[in-house]
Formats: structure tokens, C-alpha cells, sequence
């Protein structure tokens, strides 16, 4: 199932209309439409309200967020290895996106 079938899945077993999962998650009724059509996914802090909202073990059995970012991390990482570069600037390369994104996700 991925993310945005499951998202509206809990939202109308709860009777909630768009705008108040919004209201409760802290997000824009926007968000919520575009992870519901799969045009968007959210991010972690995102991710981590909604969890909160319906509980994080129901969220526990949703793995297509990470499922797909795994496969991004591993298309970026075989990119970097097909690069001239020494595997010692590979790995610094790849630690300094990966580092980059951590930041980015925390603000």
C-alpha cells in the first residue's frame, strides 16, 4: 500500500475531512491532498506529526516512504562509485550529502 492510500485509508476510518488532519498534524490541507494523490511525499518532522496524530505504531507498518528513499540513497551511492574518484572522496562525498539532508530535515 503506499503512503497516500494508507494516509486517506486513516483519515476517513476516522470520519476526518482533509482539513482537520491538517489542523491536527500542524501541515497545510495542500500537503495532505498531494500525499494522498502520491504527487508528494512528507518529510521526516512531517512524517514523525502524522505518526503522532494516528499513533506511531499504526505508522509502523507503513515502510514505502523509507522503501523509496532507500533506493534513492543507493542509486545516489552507485553514482558516486561510478565517479574517477578515490574511494576515499567517494565516501566524503557521500557523508556530506547524507550529513546535508540530516541538517536540512531537522530545520
Amino acid at each position: 500500500m503506499e503512503f497516500g492510500e494508507w494516509l486517506k485509508e486513516q483519515r476517513e476510518e476516522r470520519g476526518w475531512s482533509r482539513a482537520e488532519l491538517a489542523r491536527q498534524a500542524g501541515v497545510s490541507e495542500g500537503a495532505i491532498s498531494k500525499w494522498e494523490s502520491g504527487k508528494q511525499e512528507p518529510r521526516y518532522r512531517e512524517l514523525v506529526k502524522i505518526a503522532e496524530v494516528f499513533d506511531s505504531s499504526v505508522l509502523g507498518n507503513v515502510d514505502v516512504i523509507y522503501s523509496k528513499t532507500s533506493k534513492i540513497v543507493e542509486g545516489f551511492v552507485a553514482a558516486v562509485n561510478r565517479l574517477p574518484l578515490s574511494d576515499e572522496d567517494k565516501m566524503q562525498t557521500i557523508t556530506s550529502v547524507i550529513n546535508a539532508l540530516g541538517k536540512e530535515t531537522a530545520n
